[in-house]
């Protein structure tokens, strides 16, 4: 199945969708369940120094050589390599205030909105969902049944990385990813390019929460093995001495396996979904929030058919 959603007509300004930390609108003109968050700069055109043009059809902040994307001291144009060597002549602490407004990633306005922090990043529904499965007998009186299911052309918010890899005191800076290079930027020992490597690496990838929704939204798709059931069907005779016409044994399993690029804990979980007190959280879809991944279940049965 094929779906798209656009919201044609809002006599309203863009609704925000839950607390600040979940990216969602509601925007005229944009998919339904649409997420908005800040969207890093790319290297510039062909190896250059000269921007590409945005869908506004103005230039797009972007880096050349010898540059990165890290908005130096918040000046809005890429650090080069010999401020970020000079920088880190001496060892610096993510943790830092100072440190975290020096490095700040550098933005680009993709959609010519001039709203840095709120640039469209895909949506919550997924386009494309479907299922594969069937039943299939064998000797006479066994049969396999068995379902597999997929989405796809969907983004999922994950917090629960967010917050765990945010520099927060308490909830976050508790992933080996974070610690190693906290490390290596705090090391005496360690040289001025490995910092500016671990900085670069700060940035791009692990720099949570500071700025709202960054590194937030992640491709969700997914292909779940659903069902499997096997069953055997036993002859009407050994059915009629139990004062049954039939009866079969059933040994079955739920949520078997899931194949996934998604980094977080489960694409399925949902941190809050529908709720009767606020309508906007109807759109809070796809949002991940120190939940658990849906379990596995087994399940044996007996049934008798009278």
């Amino acid at each position: 199945a094929y779906l798209k959603q656009t919201l044609t007509t809002l006599s309203a300004p863009p609704i925000k969708v839950g607390y600040f930390r979940y990216r969602g609108f509601l925007k005229q003109g944009d998919p339904l369940g649409s997420l908005y968050s800040p969207l890093p700069a790319t290297a510039c055109p062909n190896g250059g120094s000269t921007p590409g043009i945005n869908s506004a059809g103005k230039p797009i902040t972007c880096f050349g050589p010898g540059e990165f994307p890290i908005n130096f001291n918040g000046r809005g144009t890429a650090a080069t390599e010999a401020e970020l060597l000079a920088y880190f002549a001496t060892p610096r602490s993510i943790q830092e205030s100072a440190v975290q407004a020096t490095l700040q990633p550098l933005l680009a306005d993709y959609q010519g909105t001039n709203i840095l922090l709120e640039q469209r990043n895909g949506d919550v529904f997924p386009d494309w969902t479907g299922a594969l499965g069937g039943t299939y007998r064998f000797a006479k009186n066994w049969r396999v049944q068995t379902l597999f299911e997929y989405r796809t052309g969907f983004k999922v918010q994950n917090l629960t990385d967010g917050f765990r890899l945010s520099q927060h005191p308490s909830i976050g800076s508790n992933k080996r990813e974070f610690s190693e290079i906290q490390a290596i930027m705090l090391n005496p020992a360690s040289t001025p390019q490995q910092r500016v490597d671990a900085a670069k690496t700060y940035v791009t990838k692990y720099r949570r929460l500071l700025e709202p929704g960054l590194n937030q939204a992640q491709d969700g798709t997914f292909m779940r093995w659903r069902e499997l059931a096997l069953t055997y069907d036993f002859s009407p005779t050994i059915a009629s001495k139990l004062g049954a016409r039939t009866l079969s044994v059933t040994a079955s399993g739920r949520n078997l396996l899931l194949w996934t690029k998604y980094p977080g804990v489960d694409p399925e979980t949902n941190a809050i979904d529908r709720s009767a007190s606020t309508l906007d959280q109807n759109f809070l879809t796809s949002t991940e929030a120190f939940g658990v991944p849906i379990p596995r279940r087994f399940s044996f049965a007996v049934n008798f058919g009278f």
